[in-house]
């Protein structure tokens, strides 16, 4: 019984070196995959922060614009306020008039294509 006990506890012994072998290697991989994992949440973490740092950009362009639209729109209402005194001036306070026009559409349109309501 003694040899059958020994055999039996080698064997044991095998299975413990096999399981703890098996169970090195889930280690390593579960560590290796949760450095996968951290790298590809750094790399998520600075593309949104550029993503975030364009679109403030962006919107920052939106209201310069805006902006010099609207200016644009009280330079020619200045130039309206004023009454012409002869043909010519007349021409140009229509041509001013026309153009006073075109500059509202277009401040209306690229406020309504960005989502900025009409004040």
């Amino acid at each position: 019984m003694t040899n059958e006990l020994l055999a039996r506890i080698e064997l044991l012994e095998e299975e413990n070196q096999e399981l703890k072998k098996q169970l090195e290697e889930h280690i390593k991989a579960e560590m290796k995959m949760e450095n996968e994992l951290e790298e590809q949440k750094k790399e998520y973490q600075e593309t949104y922060k550029d993503v975030r740092e364009e679109i403030k950009e962006y919107k920052n362009q939106q209201k310069a614009f805006i902006e010099y639209l609207e200016n644009e729109i009280k330079r020619y209402r200045k130039t309206l306020s004023e009454r012409p005194t002869n043909d010519l001036e007349y021409n140009n306070y229509k041509v001013t008039d026309v153009a006073l026009e075109q500059i509202k559409i277009v401040l209306s349109k690229y406020k309504e294509i960005i989502g900025v309501k009409d004040e």
